[in-house]
């Protein structure tokens, strides 16, 4: 049963199935809300891990697949490439990304949540490769946004109150599903401008921070 889908009725043999069903979806519907919130909100790890812990869920440290950016991130690859592109989707393109634009499809995550990071193809896991540096670079600046999200505010409202860094993470995304699939990308050379100069003049980031990710950048292209 899809838990977000109104309930029927008829489906239960008696009223006080449904009423009870009723508020085991409305609880259930919070108890999302409020972890999603917390996804949202805490700027670190630890802070994730305390307030989930305050919600009553208990933490378990979990084992990467043992590569070596997986061991050094604590994060295997493809849970990471999937959630930076769960949040630029909702967060830039109102979840609008069809399939074919997506950097890893609901098909590939199905077949990583049963094979971890084998599922992936191989190309992204070589450092060396065009993919890899890609992809870690997207992770690297939702990351670098998550850090600068002001406290109390969620991701989707810092965002759309500043312009220029919502456009800058449009295009980040859309240069990495360029290089990593191949996808086309719509004035390209407007959105490699963009990228450039939001990365040499922002105050959105740190300086330092910035002048790094521009530096990788501009190795990619």
């Amino acid at each position: 049963m899809d838990i977000s889908l109104p309930l029927d009725p008829k489906a239960f043999p008696s009223y006080d199935d449904y009423r009870n069903a009723l508020k085991f979806q409305e609880k259930f519907a919070e108890r999302c809300d409020a972890v999603g919130d917390v996804m949202r909100t805490a700027k670190t790890q630890e802070q994730e891990r305390e307030k989930m812990k305050e919600m009553g869920f208990t933490y378990v440290e979990d084992e990467t697949c043992g590569r070596a950016w997986c061991e050094e991130k604590e994060e295997c690859l493809w849970i990471a490439v999937g959630s930076h592109q769960d949040l630029c989707n909702d967060t830039v393109f109102d979840h609008l990304l069809a399939r074919e634009d997506l950097l890893l499809s609901n098909e590939a995550i199905d077949r990583c949540l049963q094979q971890g990071c084998d599922a992936l193809p191989r190309s992204w896991h070589d450092r060396e490769s065009k993919e890899h540096r890609a992809l870690t670079w997207f992770i690297s600046v939702s990351n670098t946004i998550l850090l600068e999200m002001e406290r109390d505010v969620s991701l989707d409202v810092f965002i759309a109150e500043r312009p220029d860094l919502q456009e800058f993470y449009r295009q980040s995304y859309l240069c990495t599903l360029h290089l990593v699939h191949s996808r086309p990308w719509r004035n390209s050379k407007e959105g490699k401008h963009i990228i450039a100069s939001f990365l040499k003049e922002t105050d959105r980031l740190p300086r330092k921070r910035a002048g790094e990710l521009l530096e990788d950048f501009l190795r990619l292209i």
